[in-house]
């Protein structure tokens, strides 16, 4: 090896390994959660929306329990929180409606502190140079602009606020490396951003930081909004539900929300892949029905041939396999019938016995009898009736 080769490896910092003593001996401090199953202490919490899911109502309903120091559901807030949210939906009269309603369902004492805890940039409302969170120029503005003892950062869409208005995979890198920088200097970041297609295939939602808005087909739809909320467990003590659905409805001037469990997925059997391919099996398999060919499934739904093809090959897999055991039914409730009416026709009572033949035979010697002796009389009377008549000629 060359000397300067050598000198370099030699001057290099190298790891330290500790004994276990020297291990067990050090103090850990855990994170708090500042919302249990959702937000924790110096951390990055990441909101993947899928499209078509509308989070406008329940990015407001967390900021505020976050500042009331109020429970959402089933995920517990620990102690009022300060927390800054970055809206970028354009439309500030919309905002301060959502907020306004949100609040009317606090007491007193929770709209106070929610009040005085919460602080909201509107990027529309200010008319100031924008923040682009994708530059090193906008992050320097941004972190000069967090608001004092400020805990919580909520974006309520990180896209608004990049360079170019979309979120790219570059754009979305550079954001989140800042973010995971700042989350160490006591500030949560919480980001709502919309899932790419490629995020998948990074396993990005198995990540503990990582929270899923989905599509939730039961929510209401002309009245009001709703999403399925998904997460992965943060650590083996995590016992917060792993899904629940969130819903909202705004009838005669009164909002009313609410989130529910789902009882047969909070044991952690829950997995979102699993559910999005049974959901795309299911539209493969209606577009077949419609006479598709292959290559027309994989364009409309982004798909590669590949994938489609094996999805047709199990949804008529499944099918064949669903029409067998339909057919083993129906042989199986034949089979029952028949045995039914086999053993109804063996436990019928048997028709009475015949009596035997010399039983009837008086009668029948009776009746022969009576017939000769009618035909014997008949007889007799014609030929009395033929002697008169010749005695009289």
């Amino acid at each position: 090896m060359p000397t300067a080769v050598r000198d370099i490896y030699e001057n290099m910092e190298k790891v330290r390994p500790i004994s276990v003593r020297d291990f067990l001996s050090i103090p850990i401090t855990k994170h708090k959660p500042l919302l249990e199953g959702m937000i924790r202490e110096h951390s990055v919490a990441r909101f993947l929306v899928e499209p078509g899911v509308n989070p406008r109502w329940f990015q407001v309903v967390l900021a505020c329990s976050l500042a009331a120091g109020r429970d959402l559901g089933p995920f517990a807030v620990n102690r009022p929180c300060k927390v800054w949210v970055l809206s970028g939906s354009g439309d500030p009269e919309s905002d301060q409606f959502r907020f306004s309603k949100v609040l009317e369902t606090f007491d007193e004492n929770e709209r106070e502190t929610a009040s005085k805890n919460l602080t909201i940039y509107q990027r529309t409302l200010a008319r100031d140079d924008p923040m682009e969170l994708d530059t090193v120029e906008g992050q320097e503005v941004f972190e000069k602009s967090i608001p004092a003892d400020c805990e919580i950062v909520l974006i309520d869409d990180v896209a608004v606020f990049t360079k170019r208005g979309q979120l790219d995979r570059y754009a979305r890198d550079a954001v989140e490396s800042w973010a995971k920088l700042l989350s160490r200097r006591n500030t949560v970041i919480a980001l709502f951003m919309e899932g790419l297609s490629s995020g998948r295939l990074m396993n990005e939602e198995r990540t503990s930081s990582t929270i899923s808005l989905t599509i939730d087909p039961a929510a209401p739809g002309t009245y009001g909004t709703g999403c399925v909320i998904s997460r992965q467990r943060f650590d083996d003590s995590d016992v917060t539900p792993r899904c629940a659905s969130f819903w909202q409805t705004y009838l005669e001037d009164k909002l009313d929300y609410d989130i529910e469990v789902h009882p047969h997925v909070s044991e952690g059997t829950f997995d979102p892949e699993a559910t999005a391919r049974l959901e795309r099996k299911i539209l493969v398999g209606k577009m077949k029905l419609q006479k598709k060919s292959n290559k027309e499934i994989a364009f409309a739904l982004a798909l590669t041939e590949a994938m489609v093809s094996r999805d047709v090959k199990e949804v008529m897999e499944s099918e064949a396999l669903a029409a067998a055991s339909l057919k083993r039914k129906i042989d199986e409730e034949a089979a029952a019938v028949f045995w039914k009416n086999d053993e109804d026709e063996s436990n019928a009572v048997p028709p009475a016995p015949l009596k035997h033949a010399s039983a009837r035979a008086p009668l029948q010697v009776q009746s022969v009898q009576s017939v000769q002796s009618v035909q014997s009389v008949q007889s007799v009377q014609s030929v009395q009736s033929v002697q008169s008549e010749r005695e009289q000629e």
